[in-house]
């Protein structure tokens, strides 16, 4: 049993050794345009709905997904220089629509990396970690639209492990770049609308 207990802790902290040796970081494709705040009306306000799905393995931190999400979606929103209002009273209404994937694994480069625990450098990129997809609506007309997609990114490598800290900044970069995303949407809508007369349909292009 004492073997058996050694060995575990031994895993265990070679497990903690390796995440240490990590950085993680996220990328969008296609990339989030910064805008500069658009010069709006004094009826500037905006209503929004948030659909979040998680895979099942990942649903018990949902709530506390959505609640960051809603943080950074409404500094956003203030951000592009509009303000959150009721549904009801809105004339423009902001859908989004999020879904979060498990990452991928089984990779050569996974194996390396668990293998070797960080003695050889490793770089693995799970696709599709995060789906955005979201749209702007005015009296059933449709402004703007976008869908982002954001990888994860690991490099693994011992030599690393003095930088690990960086990754305590990089803990709510999904939620940040949503953030963006959004701020990007609005600022498009108001500044270059879509000319096309595109109704608002039940959900934004590319939701799931």
């Amino acid at each position: 049993m004492s073997v058996v207990r050694s060995f575990c802790a031994l895993a265990s902290l070679l497990f903690l050794f390796q995440g240490g040796c990590t950085l993680v970081w996220h990328v969008s494709s296609p990339g989030i345009q910064a805008n500069a705040a658009a010069h709006l009306p004094a009826d500037n306000g905006v209503a929004y709905r948030l659909a979040y799905r998680a895979s099942e393995l990942l649903e018990f931190a949902s709530e506390k997904d959505v609640s960051k999400f809603r943080k950074n979606i409404e500094a956003a929103i203030q951000r592009a220089g509009f303000h959150v209002i009721d549904e009801r009273a809105a004339g423009k209404v902001l859908d989004i629509h999020v879904r979060q994937n498990l990452p991928s694994g089984g990779t050569p480069q996974e194996f390396v990396k668990r293998l070797t625990f960080g003695l050889i450098p490793t770089w693995t990129t799970h696709e599709g970690t995060f789906e955005f997809a979201m749209r702007l609506c005015e009296k059933n007309r449709m402004l703007a639209r976008a869908r982002y997609i954001l990888s994860t990114r690991e490099f693994t490598w011992i030599l690393v492990l003095p930088l690990s800290w960086i990754n305590l900044f990089r803990w709510d970069e999904a939620y940040e770049l949503l953030g963006e995303a959004v701020e990007s949407l609005l600022v498009e809508g108001m500044m270059k609308p879509i000319q096309e007369e595109f109704p608002c349909m039940d959900k934004p292009p590319g939701a799931f």
